[in-house]
């Protein structure tokens, strides 16, 4: 190594890594320290220009103001009903779940007729659930013909069923 101007490698010790006596070696704590100085800067340039002090707030309020010490719980007559509790998780999972669609239909200026919205949705589990009966409904009938066959009819369809499921195995392979 001497000849071609290159130093051996420093041996791996406390300080640093390496892959063996002639393979590359890596200094972990200085690399350790340049991070840790650079999250520890971070820190303090974000902590010069936050605000002081920590502001609390309902997550969400619907708008109102805070109760009065002696409802506990708030205004009865001003919590939210369950559609209106549902309305902003319909609309955040809905639209790709659910098929949620919401329109707010507004009438032209001239006309004293009142906005209109309209919300719906389709439940996937229910269509689904609703096919899979379709189909058992379907197999059941036809398990029903299977009830009148002779022996002989069972037994060469047996043959045809195993026949079919190896060609198909054959193809498939």
């Amino acid at each position: 190594l001497a000849a071609v101007g290159l130093t051996a490698m420093p041996p791996a010790g406390w300080h640093g890594i390496g892959a063996g006596d002639a393979g590359a070696w890596h200094a972990a704590l200085p690399a350790v320290l340049l991070v840790a100085g650079l999250a520890w800067l971070l820190l303090r340039i974000a902590a010069a220009r936050a605000p002081t002090g920590l502001a609390q707030g309902p997550a969400w309020d619907h708008g109102f103001i805070a109760p009065p010490p002696h409802l506990v719980f708030g205004d009865t007559m001003a919590q939210p009903s369950a559609p209106g509790l549902a309305q902003p998780v319909a609309r955040l999972l809905g639209a790709p779940l659910l098929g949620y669609r919401e329109a707010m239909h507004l009438s032209p200026p001239t006309d004293p007729a009142p906005a209109r919205w309209q919300a719906a949705w389709r439940d996937p589990f229910r269509i689904a659930t609703a096919r899979i009966g379709a189909a058992r409904h379907w197999v059941a009938l036809r398990v029903e013909l299977l009830r009148d066959l002779s022996a002989r009819q069972s037994i060469s369809a047996g043959f045809a069923l195993l026949v079919g499921l190896l060609l198909l195995l054959a193809v498939a392979a």
